[in-house]
């Protein structure tokens, strides 16, 4: 990990912030920042706007900065608004600062605001993406990165080593009259702890031996790893938070544990996410390897419309299948269709229209391209409107046959 990051906060550099928030637009957050309609359903659902019923609290309100870079360096014809002068300007060092308040202390990513947004919009991962841009640049709040140094440097925001854990184990051992286990290898569950409870609810790691014993489940605290509060996921810096994620999964490789269990005794619940992501990522790959399959029946039903079934049509069906493949696998992640968030939300369904409508163009001319021929109008309007069809059928049959796993 580049030390530079932690230092970031001592020379802040609003171009390299302009540069992040552009190129997070181009990660699918685009759409999203175009699909907003200003409703303000978004603000009646946040609890910071409504405890001060300050206009700037309103979640979507706090993306401003970053939907100036898009608006300026990547939106459509952005270039021709810059040299009309209709372009907004570029987010400086002064409004960055003010920003951080909102996008830090008056935001901490509970997700209200994406349950309720008619368009789909997931505004918390947007405020994420954001801070990614605020922390590279300098703009996070300095005590963030002091915070981020010291969980570098010791595992843990605030400091707390081994022998304090240690120590507070000792002590339920004394209260509880059980055994702690520490650092055994092959339980069943490797127990991971934030900072907070170690210090300020002790009596979290007493409840869960009794309730282990209840259960009859071996398990066990590593001796190093055991910090679950993640830093980097706060502060929105990937590296650091690769950094520490990646000491939970050396603990749990030494001791070769089973699982991980998440506490959710206090707020301090981010360690959830990359367990949910863990869960979720091989539905999004079985929503993937389905597409590549929808799109050879689509191409085959094409096809057979035509009555061209027996094989010595399959060559110029693969001139049809392998440019429908990479264009929608070109266009699929711009619109978030390879993300398990999006999968498994019956509300994103228009999205695989939409991806097939983009995508039957360049289909059509990638395959005009090996047949050495026209691209043909028509061709696009007639393979987009149905193959945009068949792909939305296939993604409503997934999340239908996926509902009950989705739902636990």
């Amino acid at each position: 990990m580049d030390a530079k990051i932690l230092e970031s906060y001592k020379s802040p550099d609003a171009a390299l912030a302009v540069r992040v928030f552009v190129a997070q637009s181009k990660k699918g957050a685009a759409l999203m920042l175009e699909a907003c309609v200003h409703c303000g359903q978004c603000a009646d659902a946040c609890h910071f706007y409504q405890a001060s019923r300050d206009p700037r609290h309103t979640p979507v309100y706090k993306l401003r900065p970053m939907l100036k870079a898009y608006e300026r360096e990547a939106a459509p014809f952005s270039w021709v608004k810059r040299m009309l002068g209709l372009a907004p300007a570029a987010p400086g060092a002064e409004e960055l600062t003010a920003w951080s308040e909102l996008l830090y202390d008056s935001c901490n990513l509970c997700g209200r605001c994406t349950l309720v947004c008619p368009m789909g919009i997931d505004i918390a991962a947007l405020v994420r993406r954001a801070r990614e841009a605020m922390s590279a640049a300098g703009f996070a709040p300095e005590d963030m990165y002091k915070a981020a140094g010291r969980a570098i440097e010791s595992g843990s925001p605030i400091g707390v080593r081994w022998p304090a854990l240690r120590r507070q184990i000792e002590l339920q051992e004394q209260e509880t009259g059980l055994k702690i286990p520490v650092d055994v290898e092959g339980a069943e569950y490797m127990v991971i702890l934030s900072s907070i409870e170690t210090i300020g609810f002790p009596e979290v790691i007493g409840a869960l031996a009794r309730i282990f014993r209840h259960v009859g489940a071996t398990w066990t605290i590593p001796s190093a790893g055991f910090e679950a509060t993640n830093i980097g996921v706060q502060i929105g810096s990937r590296e650091v938070a690769a950094e520490l994620v990646s000491r939970v999964v050396a603990a749990a490789e030494r001791l070769r544990a089973q699982q991980i269990p998440t506490l959710l005794v206090t707020t301090d619940h981010l360690a959830d996410v990359p367990r949910l992501a863990r869960l979720l990522a091989p539905l999004a790959g079985d929503a993937a390897a389905g597409d590549s399959l929808a799109l050879a029946i689509i191409t085959v039903i094409g096809f057979a419309s035509h009555r061209e079934t027996n094989i010595s049509f399959i060559p110029r069906m693969f001139t049809t299948f392998i440019p429908l493949v990479v264009s929608w696998f070109l266009i699929a992640p711009w619109l978030g269709l390879l993300n398990p968030q999006t999968t498994s939300d019956p509300k994103q369904l228009w999205r695989p229209l939409l991806a097939m409508l983009l995508a039957a163009p360049i289909t059509t001319i990638f395959r005009a391209a090996m047949l050495n021929g026209v691209a043909l109008p028509l061709f696009t309007i007639i393979l987009g409107g149905s193959a945009a069809f068949g792909m939305f059928v296939w993604r409503m049959i997934w999340y239908l046959t996926n509902k009950k796993s989705l739902s636990n």
